[in-house]
């Protein structure tokens, strides 16, 4: 006996809702990445718990941390201050 054949709008009805799901899906499993990734990008700046003025305290270190002295050159030779300005520019 042989199987009825199904119709048209059936299959495409299904196609459809398969690919309604699947997009879903799709999103579903980039949320949780991106849930994910944020999640662990906090908990390496280790600023779960510092408020505002924590934040600016370290700001404030990292600058200070970053200064240098400035490199002071004096000489009464023409040549010599053209040089230094030349090599450090």
């Amino acid at each position: 006996m042989p199987r009825p054949m199904a119709s048209p709008a059936s299959m495409i009805y299904f196609v459809i809702v398969i690919l309604i799901q699947a997009v879903f899906m799709f999103n579903l499993f980039v949320q949780v990445v991106i849930s994910v990734f944020n999640h662990e990008k906090e908990k390496l700046s280790h600023s779960t718990y510092l408020t505002n003025l924590e934040y600016e305290y370290i700001d404030t270190c990292i600058r200070c941390y970053k200064i240098a002295p400035k490199k002071v050159f004096s000489s009464s030779q023409p040549i010599s201050k053209l040089c230094f300005k030349i090599t450090t520019s």
